[in-house]
């Protein structure tokens, strides 16, 4: 094309402006002179942005049009023009670049419409949308951008000026955008003028400028302006609204997983399951065991094909200097979130070859590690990992894992007590079996507890309901089992009265004495174990006591090596018979565990405000992992031995409760093979409620009728 060909330009409706290399003017025609003002001599070899554009577009104009002779195919932008008369004109252009007779581009063609009316109505639309809450953006017949408000900025990432004249494609994910142009195509040809967006198609998604997709709620409606149709799009991302409704389906999932079983093994592989499903693609799971050790118990990877992997990590030790080591679990209380995990990382975290080559193949790209804890006491760690660069944990990942790893532990920790239930109960029907005559009431006891038990693993509601029934039981038989004891005790008294029994026979009924003198033991432990599980508290009957007796009447009773050592006044008001109770598990407990050749000392000693008593023995000391459990019921310092005088394990947690009920303290301490046992009772224990009305009434003048 040459410059004699240009003049045909003048018969176009649409305005025409032919540029030369150096963006000059080369030509213009007719329709640009009447719009603008300016003859066509006085433009011709001036660049068009020194007289016609806005400042703030100059630029912009500048770089579309170096896009323009660098693209292959022809491309279109719009700007204001600025009139002889200073009107501004919004034209919408379209670039063609045509080549000289050497076949290099040589003119630019800029063929416009004029627009302005469109953008005046969208001008005024757009500053009334601008402040709204929800995205709202417009596209013209070809789905292009024309308007975009802040919400919109807020929510893809884009600025307006980025996107302005854009095809609407970059805001949608590619797999959904012509499905998406079709449906616009569809709606544009229609009658309806305003529809929800989605009601054909499973969802809305969005992609943000990060690339990230989210869902949305969207609505389209279309506007006839000046025969060509303004398209109003308005989203609201409802990411959040999706989360949750999804994490309460997973908390729901897991509450049930966790509600079909009673086997830790089978409740640990159906969390895994859940979590690689919907949080993570590694999932590990560590618990310490009855020996106080970390132990790895499921590696579960999302990617079924992956078991070597597993393998290899369920290989490596949850604890100890070859451990891989991804973050301390020590605290019960405090999760570890790492975000972004760089394979730079990597050396650091490994501790060998092997590790540095899994944690290779794994490429974690964010980690959560989470304590698994109940009561404050740290069962062990629940350790998510994402290898997707897409999916790094945010902090709402974070808190709905710490949920479910609060209700993993609840669910590990019910679990562990049903075991120790069920063991004790077999403990206890062993015991019983030494009396015939309540065997068969014992059996009914245990079914009625286990369909009890099954009843409570419905809910952890449901739980604490049949442990409560279960105390209330035990207090009941062992209320019950007093009298048939009597009557053994009485028989057995009886025949060895009668002297008609020959030695074996009266060895056999001597024997049958201490048994009923062991189980009458347990049943008071029971009953009082009972008593205070259910609130009920250790009845006491304060009165004046003298412990130099009390404890002196305890030493008495036991046949073993154990010294008495009182110094000072050690008066004071307790309960002599519940004191005497305490004072002689303690005693108990010490002469049981106490070196051979050794000898138990009770030292007796007080102060103004209190009295102490120490119960000193020599041996073995407590573990310093059994010590800080050692009032607990049915704990024992090696809780795998059986007690050798048949203990249930209750005497250190009755003596604790007694100690406690008259507001004195009791505490265990074991270094350097001596084991100290020390007990504060205060003088005179502080007035109750009950006690102040008693002593403000009886002060009080009587009042004459």
């Amino acid at each position: 094309m040459t410059e004699s060909d240009f003049h045909a330009f003048d018969a176009v409706g649409a305005l025409v402006v032919v540029l030369d290399a150096d963006d000059r003017i080369v030509y213009w025609n007719r329709a640009c002179s009447e719009l603008t003002g300016y003859a066509r001599e006085e433009v011709r070899g001036r660049r068009f942005w020194d007289f016609l554009l806005v400042p703030e577009e100059v630029q912009p104009v500048r770089s579309a049009l170096t896009a323009v002779r660098t693209a292959d195919a022809p491309s279109s932008f719009a700007n204001h023009w600025i009139t002889r008369r200073g009107e501004r004109r919004w034209i919408v252009w379209s670039n063609t670049m045509t080549d000289g007779p050497d076949g290099e581009p040589r003119y630019c063609i800029k063929t416009g419409i004029d627009r302005s009316e469109n953008k005046e109505a969208e001008d005024r639309l757009a500053g009334t949308l601008g402040i709204a809450a929800d995205a709202i953006i417009s596209v013209d017949d070809n789905q292009r951008i024309t308007m975009y408000n802040r919400a919109a900025e807020t929510m893809f990432g884009w600025s307006a000026a980025e996107v302005m004249g854009q095809p609407l494609d970059i805001l949608i994910p590619e797999r959904f955008r012509h499905r998406h142009e079709q449906h616009v195509h569809v709606f544009a040809g229609g009658k309806e003028t305003a529809r929800r967006m989605g009601e054909r198609m499973p969802a809305i998604f969005g992609v943000r400028k990060n690339g990230e997709e989210f869902p949305a709620q969207a609505a389209i409606s279309k506007l006839d302006l000046a025969g060509s149709s303004l398209f109003i799009v308005v989203l609201r991302d409802v990411t959040q609204e999706r989360r949750r409704d999804r994490d309460r389906e997973l908390l729901v999932e897991v509450a049930t997983a966790f509600a079909d079983t009673r086997d830790a093994d089978d409740t640990l592989t159906r969390v895994a399951g859940l979590l690689v499903r919907e949080l993570a693609d590694l999932c590990i799971v560590d618990l310490i065991d009855r020996d106080g050790q970390l132990r790895r118990k499921k590696v579960v990877h999302r990617d079924a094909t992956r078991t070597a992997l597993c393998e290899a990590i369920q290989r490596l030790p949850a604890q100890g200097p070859q451990a891989l080591v991804l973050a301390d679990v020590t605290d019960p209380k405090r999760s570890h979130w790492l975000t972004d995990v760089s394979p730079r990382d990597h050396p650091l975290i490994a501790q060998d070859d092997e590790q540095l080559r899994i944690l290779r193949e794994l490429a974690p790209q964010s980690l959560l590690v989470l304590p698994l804890s109940a009561r404050g006491e740290l069962l062990g760690a629940l350790v998510l990992v994402s290898s997707q660069p897409t999916r790094r944990y945010r902090e709402e990942d974070l808190r709905l894992a710490e949920e479910i790893a609060r209700r993993t532990a609840i669910a590990i920790e019910n679990v562990r007590l049903y075991e120790n239930a069920w063991n004790a109960t077999n403990d206890l029907l062993e015991a019983n079996q030494q009396m015939v005559g309540a065997t068969i009431r014992a059996q009914e006891a245990t079914e009625q507890a286990e369909a009890a038990k099954t009843r409570a693993e419905q809910s952890e509601g449901e739980l604490r309901e049949v442990a409560e029934f279960r105390e209330m039981f035990i207090g009941i038989v062992g209320h019950d089992l007093r009298n048939p004891l009597g009557a053994i005790r009485l028989s057995a008294t009886a025949l060895l009265r009668s002297g008609r029994l020959d030695a074996e026979d009266e060895k056999k009924t001597h024997r049958i004495i201490g048994s009923q003198e062991r189980m009458a033991k347990m049943i008071s432990q029971l009953l009082d174990l009972t008593r205070a599980r259910l609130g009920g508290g250790f009845p006491l009957e304060p009165k004046s006591s003298d412990l130099r007796q009390v404890c002196s009447n305890v030493v008495d009773e036991f046949d073993a090596p154990i010294r008495l050592e009182v110094d000072g006044d050690v008066t004071g008001t307790w309960d002599p018979d519940r004191v005497a109770e305490a004072l002689s598990n303690i005693a108990g407990n010490a002469i049981d565990h106490a070196a051979p050749g050794t000898v138990v000392v009770v030292r007796v000693h007080g102060d103004d405000q209190e009295v102490v008593v120490e119960v000193i023995n020599q041996g073995e000391p407590i573990p310093a992992d059994v010590l800080p459990f050692i009032f607990e019921p049915f704990r024992r310092a090696k809780q795998r031995e059986k007690s050798p005088a048949g203990h249930l394990g209750l005497g250190l947690y009755i003596a604790n409760q007694i100690v406690h009920s008259g507001h004195g303290s009791l505490a265990a301490y074991s270094a350097d093979g001596a084991t100290t046992f020390l007990m504060r009772l205060p003088r005179r224990p502080p007035a109750t409620d009950t006690d102040i009305l008693r002593e403000d009434a009886a002060a009080a003048p009587a009042v004459s009728s």
